[in-house]
């Protein structure tokens, strides 16, 4: 059974959900910091930055090898892969009991998330063109543009009613949600 087509909105939303997920994932753990290094009873409080610090990394160092891949088998399958790699990111890190796993699921996390970033916009300029596209990524940025600004507020929540943890357990729901959702409706 062939589920009907996908519409411009819900082609923009789950487009602006994939380049809105790094922002997501950095922004709703900055609250965490203090509880993190609490946790882990870390010597030096300046440590924990290393976990944004190496998630960039493994973003910046992903972003070189996702289009690329994306050539050989698909935009639709790099992205999934992706979004697998972030979810397992995600688990690593959820699971961790020292800093050092913390950092591990961090740059694994990046690692995911280069193929959402990167193939979020050539998945725009595969399906418009001209004065399209530039109305599609404008909709996709006023949407993407608000995920920095409520992102550590829902973090922040999260955290006034369970641990730091949590924060991943959300993004291994948000990640399944995404995978499923970009696997089931995008062409």
């Amino acid at each position: 059974m062939k589920s009907k087509e996908i519409g411009f909105m819900e082609f923009i939303i789950i487009v602006a959900l994939l380049m809105a997920l790094v922002s997501i994932t950095i922004n709703m753990l900055l609250p965490a910091f203090h509880s993190i290094h609490s946790d882990f009873q870390l010597q030096n409080k300046n440590r924990i930055q290393l976990s944004v610090s190496l998630l960039y990394l493994g973003l910046g160092i992903s972003q070189l090898f996702y289009g690329p891949l994306s050539d050989s088998i698909g935009r639709k399958n790099t992205v999934l892969l992706g979004l697998a790699v972030f979810i397992l990111g995600c688990i690593i890190s959820y699971l961790s009991t020292n800093l050092n796993a913390l950092l591990v699921g961090q740059i694994t996390q990046g690692l995911g998330l280069g193929a959402p970033r990167v193939m979020s916009i050539a998945i725009i300029r595969d399906k418009f063109k001209g004065i399209h596209m530039a109305r599609a990524m404008s909709f996709v940025m006023v949407i993407y543009s608000l995920s920095p600004t409520l992102s550590p507020i829902i973090g922040k929540y999260i955290l006034l009613i369970s641990n730091w943890r949590t924060l991943f357990i959300s993004y291994i729901i948000f990640g399944i949600l995404l995978f499923l959702l970009f696997k089931n409706r995008m062409p």
